[in-house]
């Protein structure tokens, strides 16, 4: 009876140890592996750059493609190892300003967070944009210049001297002019003459040929400090400086005081489109509606101007903290305004939408103190200028890649 007992418990035994396995399934640990390629993002991928196979003068360049992440930080983009600034970013493009990379076989790469493989576009082109400009040394001090239609270069210099570049940068010997001041603030060209002014109650000027300067409007008001002058399609030369309200020359003894900025600093004048643009600060105590800006003034026949009207609001812009050194215009209607601002020392602004775009983000230095177009797509820029101590900046041209709107003094 025990031993039967005994061989049934085997039994039961025996047949439990065989179901076992079929009755419960068996699960093994994650593997690691399984685990990551749970984790790993589909890789980036490059289908178009544009401006195609050449960067041309592009300030920002789009690349579209595929797998890219919305979140901008998750993004990095190089152009030959040199990581390019991403202004925006979606599944599907990035926006990148322009790096500082030159090359005929660049190779442009794209990494996201979360994915392993690396997109490549090659080749891709990139020229110099921002070039220096004629035979300067850090020690050349330049203080002013203006561009004639010859694309010859008038450049004034801190040791009393005017000298001329030729459109390649090399200076012509056969010109040079001693010249009353190192203090000069603007100059432009007006027919076979090179006018210059020093933010003081005289305006000077020089013949091309005899490069004599020599003392043109001497105003009888000491405070009168004229800074910066532009030309009107009529010869009507326009001038203005701190507190000096808005002046019209129409000769050397014919002129007048046009209103609106006695108590502003006027700090750049450009004619565009028979209208005259000012950029301005307000010097007063009293309060008004816009402070720092941009006003311009239908021009009349006679020289005389319209009433004010606002353009752009400085102090409202994310640049206020900047004062503005030059405006002047694309043959495009683009406004370009150049500032002390760190990071942004040229601005490209569309007065249609209200939109800025820097112009080669991080590429051009600052302070940009003033700049000038010449005959085609290059625009001259004056860098960290220093009119009282011996210490050169920059003198660069930069190929914004549009034309620069007419300038009426080169006839």
């Amino acid at each position: 009876m025990h031993q039967e007992t005994l061989k049934k418990a085997l039994w039961v035994v025996m047949a439990a140890l065989v179901a076992m396995p079929w009755g419960c399934e068996y699960k093994a640990p994650p593997s690691p592996w399984e685990e990551f390629e749970k984790e790993v993002k589909a890789p980036p991928e490059i289908h178009a750059v544009i401006p195609e196979a050449d960067a041309g003068c592009a300030s920002e360049i789009i690349i579209k493609g595929a797998h890219f992440s919305p979140a901008i930080t998750e993004n990095n983009v190089y152009f030959n190892n040199k990581p390019a600034v991403i202004k925006t970013a979606s599944d599907t493009e990035l926006v990148v300003y322009r790096p500082n990379v030159v090359g005929d076989s660049v190779a442009i790469k794209i990494t996201v967070a979360g994915a392993v493989e690396i997109a490549q576009f090659f080749p891709y082109r990139m020229k110099a944009v921002v070039e220096k400009f004629g035979p300067f040394s850090g020690l050349d001090a330049i203080v002013a210049f203006t561009v004639d239609k010859n694309e010859n270069v008038y450049v004034a210099m801190s040791n009393n001297t005017v000298i001329r570049l030729d459109a390649q940068g090399f200076q012509d010997l056969s010109f040079l002019s001693k010249a009353p001041s190192s203090l000069w603030r603007d100059m432009k060209v007006y027919g076979d003459w090179v006018y210059l002014v020093r933010a003081n109650n005289v305006i000077y000027r020089a013949s091309i040929s005899d490069t004599v300067v020599v003392e043109y409007v001497t105003l009888p008001n000491r405070s009168d400090r004229i800074r910066t002058i532009d030309f009107d399609s009529n010869g009507h030369l326009f001038g203005g400086g701190k507190n000096s309200d808005l002046m019209v020359f129409r000769s050397a003894t014919d002129y007048q005081k046009l209103g609106f900025y006695a108590q502003y600093e006027i700090l750049s004048l450009r004619v565009y489109q028979e209208y005259l643009y000012v950029a301005a600060n307000y010097t007063g105590t009293q309060p008004v509606s816009m402070a720092k800006g941009i006003w311009r003034h239908a021009i009349q026949s006679d020289g005389t101007v319209g009433a004010q009207e606002p353009v752009l609001d400085w102090s409202a812009t994310p640049y206020a903290s900047a004062t503005i050194s030059t405006i002047t215009f694309s043959e495009n209607g683009v406004m370009y305004i150049a500032s002390d601002h760190p990071e942004y020392p040229i601005l490209m602004y569309n007065m249609n939408t209200g939109e800025f775009k820097p112009l080669f983000y991080k590429i051009i230095p600052s302070p940009v103190d003033q700049i000038m177009w010449g005959n085609s797509t290059f625009l001259y820029a004056l860098v960290n200028r220093n009119t009282r101590f011996d210490r050169g900046g920059n003198f660069l041209r930069i190929d914004t890649g549009e034309m620069g709107a007419f300038y009426y003094g080169r006839q």
